[in-house]
């Protein structure tokens, strides 16, 4: 069972090579004469019932992979949209408010997993090495946690401290 699950996979991962020799082989196929309780009669009945189910599941994987590409071009087309909206300043919250509103919500750093994403905010360099200022990004209150980059290179996660407005600066001391 676990082989003709594996040549199942195949057989569907490859859409095209299923579809082609699913109509060649099932072209060939004939039991003229076969009586219904014949070994040759279930044979040909587990192998036809074989490659219909690869033909279905070849189709099906070509419909499915269509999806998700259109789903996930539409994806991306809506979050360059923001961002060039937010580059620029403007904003289409009339016609989608509830959509940016979520956007807004999560703010996902390169590198952080989606679910533990934190706001980043601007780094200005001190001159002492031990410290940095870190200006509080909008929608960002004090005892938030944002993710910014050390001058290493490095990124950090550190809390707004209380009394911190948005757009106002904070020392953060970097890790040695």
């Amino acid at each position: 069972i676990l082989f003709l699950c594996l040549l199942m996979y195949i057989f569907v991962a490859n859409p095209l090579l299923t579809i082609i020799l699913c109509c060649l082989v099932g072209s060939g196929i004939k039991c003229d004469g076969c009586q219904r309780d014949s070994d040759e009669w279930k044979i040909i009945g587990a192998v036809v019932s074989f490659l219909a189910s690869a033909f279905i599941g070849a189709i099906s994987y070509v419909v499915f992979d269509f999806v998700k590409r259109m789903v996930l071009g539409c994806v991306d087309a809506i979050f360059m949209c923001y961002a060039f909206e937010t580059m620029e300043g403007q904003s289409q919250a009339d016609r989608f408010s509830e959509l940016y509103a979520v956007i807004k919500e999560v703010k996902v750093v390169s590198g952080v997993p989606a679910t533990t994403a934190v706001p980043t905010a601007h780094v200005a360099p001190v001159a002492a090495a031990q410290t940095m200022q870190v200006e509080c990004p909008e929608g960002v209150s004090a005892g938030q946690t944002l993710s910014v980059q050390a001058p290493s290179g490095a990124m950090m996660q550190v809390t707004v401290p209380e009394g911190v407005q948005q757009g106002g600066m904070f020392a953060v001391q970097i890790p040695a």
